[in-house]
């Protein structure tokens, strides 16, 4: 409770200094906090980090001079709380919000934006559909259609690789994996289809080129699925280069071969500032663990001030996507943010493909 505490404090510092400045940035936050239940859910512990992180990039420009008020709503797991917060037109006033979490509360939320012309940061899903016709939309997790190409691109760059598609039926494939698919298809000649059935009676090693690296893309987006087929994988793997394509995810666990993934975190990152910062605040130490949730929320919030700074600046001057659209350098996370089409949101495209051995 100390850090709720903390983190109360430094928002009622933030509201009240905003109420006496000029050209005030006005942001909400849709979060589960869960700040009034007697027995939390441990795992909304990382959207109260995301949440200590947000108010340290608030501070930041607060400190420079920027009035800012934060306005934050704890609305859970459900709609229920959401709908309140809709209904009180509190919300109404924001220049933008970031948030919420869920998808029935993020379906609700789209709605809202566009009749409300407020621009809504979705920080933690990667598909929301109604991105494709609604402007006032901003999706931060990379859509399966931008990380596939990023896939395919690595694929393709330097010498030669040929990709061993392990296939089952078409309804078990997720989306992400049939995305992959089409994109290497598209990029490459040097393909070829095998079965789970095939890699379990040890046949994968028929497929395997010696003379170029080979790249393997299984049918399933968890490890767990994966673990049953990993001794018939290594054993055709050996004398020969394999890679595997990856999740962010399954760095976790013993993989012996090379791994290929897409990731929106840096693999380096300099925090010592941002630590000292955060020890001042909090009396809570920082969760240690990639993804770090709290760098996320400054990463975030700190794009979203600055972007609402660049507005009240240009006066209307500049046009109003470029200045959404502008890299912005973070501490976790880069974001650079591309409308999509011309009655659609904007996608964070800043997605790198990397491969650990």
């Amino acid at each position: 409770m100390k850090k709720y505490l903390v983190i109360l404090l430094l928002c009622s510092q933030v509201m009240a200094w905003a109420q006496v400045k000029k050209d005030t940035l006005r942001v909400g936050l849709l979060l589960p906090l869960q700040t009034e239940v007697m027995k939390r859910d441990k795992s909304m512990d990382r959207f109260v980090d995301f949440y200590s992180g947000a108010l340290l990039a608030v501070y930041e420009m607060q400190a420079k001079g920027q009035a800012i008020v934060v306005h934050t709503w704890d609305v859970g797991k459900s709609t229920g709380l959401l709908q309140k917060v809709m209904a009180s037109g509190e919300m109404n006033r924001m220049e933008m919000v970031i948030g919420p979490v869920y998808a029935t509360q993020i379906q609700m939320m789209c709605d809202w934006a566009k009749q409300h012309k407020v621009r809504t940061l979705l920080p933690f899903s990667s598909e929301v559909p109604q991105l494709e016709s609604n402007p006032y939309l901003m999706q931060f997790n990379p859509s399966h259609a931008v990380e596939a190409d990023a896939i395919a691109e690595y694929l393709t760059n330097g010498n030669p690789k040929r990709c061993i598609m392990v296939q089952a039926g078409e309804t078990t494939v997720p989306a992400s994996v049939r995305e992959i698919q089409r994109c290497i298809k598209s990029y490459s000649s040097d393909y070829v289809y095998t079965t789970i059935e095939a890699v379990m009676a040890d046949s994968l090693g028929q497929y395997l080129a010696n003379d170029r690296e080979n790249v393997l893309l299984m049918n399933t987006e968890r490890y767990a699925n994966l673990r049953i087929v990993m001794p018939q994988i290594l054993r055709a793997a050996q004398g020969k280069s394999l890679n595997l394509i990856s999740r962010y995810s399954w760095q976790e666990e013993s993989i012996i071969l090379p791994q290929i993934y897409t990731t929106v975190f840096k693999q380096e990152m300099d925090t010592a500032a941002y630590q000292r910062l955060y020890n001042r605040f909090y009396s809570t130490p920082r969760v240690s663990t990639r993804p770090c949730y709290d760098l996320l929320g400054y990463d975030l919030m700190k794009y979203t001030l600055e972007t609402l700074q660049a507005m009240h600046e240009s006066n209307g001057m500049l046009d109003e996507e470029d200045i959404v659209s502008r890299y912005c350098e973070g501490l976790q996370s880069d974001v650079q943010f591309e409308r999509i089409s011309s009655d659609g949101g904007y996608l964070n495209v800043h997605v790198k493909s990397v491969k650990i051995e």
